[in-house]
């Protein structure tokens, strides 16, 4: 905590012995504290926002990832929060489907996939496409630990539309 400023400072340091650069497990590790930080406050306050993590460097990054690197479906889903970020929901929609459109190849690639599909729900709940809104939170399975999460933001997604009884069987 930094009493100059308003909110957080978060920093993060990567080491290398390699060859490459060590940006990218930089730029990921203060993208999920940050990120892990806004989904426990939330709650408290709505209109706080994530700023100066060099997101235009950040994108390009992530976007450089080829399709063959294991890190790929993290490296596209961190180009879908960055858009979400900027308010740019229809890249940021492309970036989830990307994610989506590859197949999970161990666990961790499997919590970045059904984070994407949960990405993307609110993405299409926020851009009023609320029928591809549940049909993405359907399409998280019953033994994924975010099942529970994508229940509430389908019955949440009927509420707000004003349909009770369809949140209550959902």
């Amino acid at each position: 905590v930094d009493s100059a400023l308003p909110g957080l400072r978060v920093t993060a340091f990567a080491k290398l012995e390699g060859k490459t650069g060590v940006e990218m497990e930089a730029l990921t590790a203060v993208s999920v504290a940050c990120l892990t930080i806004y989904d426990m406050a939330k709650a408290v306050d709505r209109g706080m926002r994530i700023a100066d993590i060099r997101l235009e460097a950040a994108l390009t990054a992530f976007e450089a990832v080829p399709n063959d690197n294991p890190y790929v479906l993290q490296a596209r889903y961190f180009s879908g929060v960055i858009q979400t970020l900027r308010g740019q929901y229809n890249p940021a929609i492309d970036a989830f489907k990307r994610v989506l459109a590859l197949q999970p190849k161990d666990d961790a690639q499997l919590e970045v996939y059904e984070l994407a599909q949960l990405a993307l729900g609110r993405l299409y709940y926020e851009t009023s496409q609320v029928g591809l809104a549940v049909e993405t939170y359907q399409s998280i399975p019953r033994i994924s630990r975010h099942f529970e999460t994508a229940l509430y933001e389908i019955a949440w997604t009927y509420i707000r539309q004003g349909d009770a009884l369809a949140a209550e069987r959902s």
